[in-house]
């Protein structure tokens, strides 16, 4: 075999070697010298033969019936690709120079048969729109190529969904067997279809399924929800999508969508079932979340009583409180903790058009966090989203707009410089102007009279997620747009964009390998005449840790003109002692981010020469190799932005100051996402005290980092 490699062959077949594990080989031992010693306990014998049982799957014998439906699976696998001439045998005999039984299989590929003629029997190019007919051309494009039997498949299957998706209720095909033309090496196809009439949508009528009485939702709102539309063409999509819609209200355990009572032949009446589920729900529990705009993997306890449909529109009333970790992937450097109690309100569609909808929701919230030494309370009076989903097949499927009046109180302040400055080499006065936090406090023991928040700000995010899988994608994209600005109301006054793509790829027919690719990168503009330049904590940009820059500790990357004392003898009032660099480090962000991954992730295939439960055990491991560039810009304890600067400074200043690293980790896949250890090695970028260039640094294995997390890291 020359076109196919021995990996992909290898799943095809059912045949295996007896390859045993060292679990069993020490059993196997044992159980043949235990009846040696005659003091050996009969239930330790017997124990020994039921753990052998379990790894009886590792003895392979030959059996001529699975080689032969070995060699049958081959020629089938070849023929699906074109090889119609391909020949394969097999042979079972010694190998005299490893003396072991070889089972070989021989593969005579012969010349891959290429397609002459597509005929598509009972359509035309005007049996549909203009979506239906670029899928036409993608039938009869494969002419001249080579065949390829699954390609063939799916591109007549995507055209029978457009056919359907263009008023035909009824349409169905059927292949032909395949011409095979030995002489020119060419095949010719022939699919037959069979399509009714074109029909309309008739009555729609609604029925509630529920044993017992309850609110029901209101008729027009479940008319939003649905795309099915009288007198309008049949679309088999509209079925699907207000399936879809309608079950996302999570008010319906159930949603069936049927025919009845067929009028005409050219009309379609539907029914649509619904079962509504529970009104009132009490929960309690642990939990595992995922924040994309911070990229944060957070845990804690969370409990939660939620209300649905109290006024008969599909709204929902829930109020919440909850504990958690933020960023437990870097809770080994750096432990931030939160509280929050809150009342939020969701409607999930204020508007449709055109398959797309709008919601609306209202958070009020009070939180309470623990950065380091500082005691944060936060707050939204409130936050107003609106959520606008767009049709799935648009780049970006879902747009969000929101208003939010946020709060923030330093409530431990001055105690907290108090008790930093004692013993350091920064007097209290500088070190309470390098806080950033000062801006807040300075407000909150102003003489103004109404103080309800600190910062107004208005957000839309754009979102384009087109993954085949939300924790372990192998291909797809997803990206996300923020635009935010700040001003209005409250002492906050900046202007932030920031952008993330991801993109997931994997070789042809090498599922188990992917390639990722990330980059993001972001900057917040002040108002020249605002001097506090404060910004939220939400909004500032960090660099390094688990899902960063994995050379670096979480928070510890930044380019910045402050460097700490690494001499203890050595006395300013200008400098920053190593602990004060890294506390700041961990509290204060940077204005601007740039952050380019890459990971070439490979998962396990199912081996042969194993039980059942080993083969997913195996197949659940996996390794990666990563590369990370980037570095946080502007940090607000330097105070100064290179951005102020000239373009082509600032371009220079932003390459000089790219930290880059590598490495290599582990992964084992769970329902919640993987579990992974990563070891990050430092090549180049700023480490307090030493060289920058890893070749030039004395103990460089020092600096490596291990990061253990839940999650891909992108």
């Amino acid at each position: 075999n020359t076109y196919f490699k021995d990996t992909e062959l290898f799943l095809l077949i059912n045949s295996t070697a007896s390859k045993k594990s060292i679990m069993f080989n020490v059993l196997d031992y044992y159980h043949s010298n235990i009846n040696k010693n005659k003091y050996s306990p009969d239930i330790f014998e017997k124990e020994i033969d039921v753990q052998l049982e379990k790894y009886k799957g590792e003895i392979s014998f030959y059996n001529e019936i699975i080689n032969n439906e070995d060699v049958a699976a081959l020629e089938l696998f070849y023929k699906t690709y074109g090889f119609h001439d391909v020949v394969i045998y097999s042979t079972f005999e010694l190998d005299t120079n490893k003396w072991v039984n070889a089972l070989t299989f021989y593969i005579i590929e012969g010349e891959r048969y290429s397609i002459s003629e597509i005929n598509l029997n009972g359509i035309d190019k005007s049996t549909g729109g203009k979506r239906y007919r670029d899928y036409y051309k993608n039938v009869t494009r494969q002419i001249d190529g080579y065949f390829d039997e699954n390609a063939l498949m799916e591109e007549l299957k995507n055209l029978n969904y457009q056919i359907r998706n263009n008023g035909y209720f009824y349409s169905k095909y059927s292949i032909k067997p395949v011409e095979v033309d030995t002489v020119n090496k060419i095949n010719k196809i022939e699919v037959d279809y069979k399509i009714g009439r074109r029909q309309y949508y008739g009555d729609l009528e609604f029925v509630n399924d529920n044993r017992e009485i309850t609110r029901d939702v209101a008729r027009s709102i479940k008319e939003k929800y649905t795309r099915i539309r009288p007198g309008k063409y049949y679309r088999v999509s509209d079925i699907s999508q207000t399936e879809f819609n309608l079950t996302n209200l999570r008010l319906f355990d159930n949603v069936y969508i049927d025919t009845f009572n067929v009028n005409t032949p050219d009309t379609l009446n539907y029914i649509i079932t619904t079962q509504l589920g529970k009104r009132y729900e009490l929960d309690a529990g642990v939990f595992i979340n995922h924040t994309p705009a911070d990229n944060f993997v957070n845990a804690g306890i969370d409990g939660r009583f939620t209300f649905r449909n109290p006024f008969g529109g599909g709204e929902e009333i829930v109020t919440y409180g909850n504990l958690s970790v933020k960023d437990v992937n870097n809770i080994m450097t750096d432990v931030r903790i939160v509280g929050k109690v809150g009342v939020n309100f969701f409607q999930p569609m204020m508007i449709y058009y055109k398959g797309t909808r709008i919601g609306a929701a209202a958070n009020i919230e009070y939180s309470k966090k623990k950065m380091d030494n500082f005691m944060v309370d936060h707050w939204y009076l409130p936050k107003f989203t609106f959520p606008w989903y767009l049709k799935k097949y648009t780049y970006f499927n879902k747009l969000s707009a929101n208003i939010s009046l946020e709060g923030e109180y330093p409530r431990n302040y001055t105690s907290v410089i108090d008790t930093a400055s004692v013993g350091s080499s920064t007097n209290t006065e500088d070190l309470r102007n390098m806080v950033f936090f000062k801006t807040l406090n300075s407000f909150w023991e102003s003489d103004q009279t109404l103080k309800l928040w600190t910062a107004t700000i208005l957000g839309l995010n754009v979102i384009g997620d087109h993954r085949n899988h939300p924790f372990s994608p192998t291909h797809g994209y997803y990206t996300r747009l923020n635009f935010d600005v700040a001003g209005l109301v409250g002492i906050a006054e900046f202007f932030n964009l920031h952008a993330t793509h991801q993109q997931y790829t994997f070789p042809k027919r090498r599922k188990n390998q992917v390639h990722a690719y990330r980059i993001n990168v972001g900057k917040i503009f002040y108002n020249s005449n605002n001097t506090a330049k404060y910004v939220p904590f939400e909004y500032q940009y960090f660099c390094g840790g688990a899902n960063s820059n994995r050379g670096w500790l979480a928070r510890q990357l930044h380019s910045s003109n402050v460097e700490p004392v690494l001499d203890k003898s050595a006395s300013s009032d200008s400098l920053l002692s190593l602990s004060e660099y890294m506390t700041l480090s961990n509290i204060y962000g940077s204005a601007g981010i740039f952050e380019f991954n890459y990971e070439y992730r490979y998962n396990f295939y199912k081996r042969g020469g194993l039980t059942l439960t080993g083969k997913d055990r195996i197949s659940n491991f996996g390794v990666i190799g990563f590369i990370d560039i980037g570095n946080s810009y502007g940090w607000f304890i330097d105070g100064t932005d290179k951005a102020d600067n000239s373009f082509g400074d600032y371009i220079s200043y932003f390459i000089n100051n790219l930290a880059v690293s590598t490495g290599f980790g582990i992964r084992y896949e769970t329902p919640i996402g993987p579990l992974r250890l990563d070891l990050g090695i430092p090549v180049y970028g700023p480490i307090p005290g030493k060289n920058d260039l890893i070749f030039k640094r004395s103990k460089p294995i020092e600096e490596f980092k291990l990061f253990f997390g839940i999650g891909h890291t992108f």
